[in-house]
């Protein structure tokens, strides 16, 4: 059974019959917790190891595991491979970042592998359109976004403090979909830091101002579809 706290912070989201993709699956703790809802879940993993387990753990549950990576277009791009699965990425700027901040400590990244490429047009094309969209691809939500072009109910995506330009950016291309509404959480925290959903101007100012050593998390948009 997932944590209830979790459980009661997605249902916000996710009822029983819709559907829902997880972008950046890895294991699967979100694929679970959406399970758990009463989704359907399309789980999006390029990692061969992480897709695998995804396959196996999940046989039998309304669960599609989709083996390839998500971005601007379809095709094929480098995946640098951590130690840890949670930190291999697509992005060499994320890598960057995250070595001048330290922000994870000693994690290297001494692998590259081609992965194939697909776009959220793409699976919505596939699978159909899903009422909630999580998005934790480590430093490559800009370009996941931007292989959307029509607004989806719901939508996660991880943020991390130093990148504020690429956030700026993926807030930039939500708010040309529609009229998003914004929120946040802080770390694995599942509560929400306000009270009210913001407008996009409101969510960056109030990220930029942040207390703490390295701030991240996870921003919601909402928009009415």
């Amino acid at each position: 059974m997932a944590n209830l706290h979790a459980l009661k912070f997605y249902s916000q989201f996710i009822g029983s019959g819709d559907l829902c993709f997880d972008v950046g699956a890895n294991m699967g703790n979100r694929t679970r917790l959406f399970l758990e809802l009463g989704a359907k879940v399309v789980s999006v993993e390029p990692q061969e190891n992480c897709a695998t387990f995804l396959r196996v753990h999940f046989k039998g549950c309304p669960v599609t595991v989709v083996q390839t990576a998500l971005g601007e277009k379809s095709g094929s791009a480098s995946m640098m491979i951590s130690s840890s699965s949670t930190f291999s990425t697509m992005s060499q700027q994320w890598i960057e970042n995250a070595g001048r901040t330290g922000r994870f400590g000693s994690a290297t990244w001494d692998k590259t592998i081609e992965v194939p490429t697909t776009t959220l047009d793409e699976l919505i094309r596939q699978y159909w359109v899903p009422r909630f969209v999580k998005i934790d691809v480590e430093g490559f939500e800009l370009q996941v976004l931007r292989g959307l072009s029509k607004p989806v109910q719901y939508i996660s995506f991880e943020f991390v403090s130093e990148n504020h330009e690429a956030l700026t950016a993926c807030v930039d291309h939500l708010r040309m979909l529609g009229e998003p509404r914004f929120n946040f959480s802080l770390g694995e925290s599942l509560v929400f830091e306000s009270p009210k959903w913001m407008a996009p101007d409101s969510l960056l100012t109030r990220l930029k101002t942040l207390p703490g050593s390295l701030p991240w998390g996870d921003i919601y948009a909402a928009f009415r579809v």
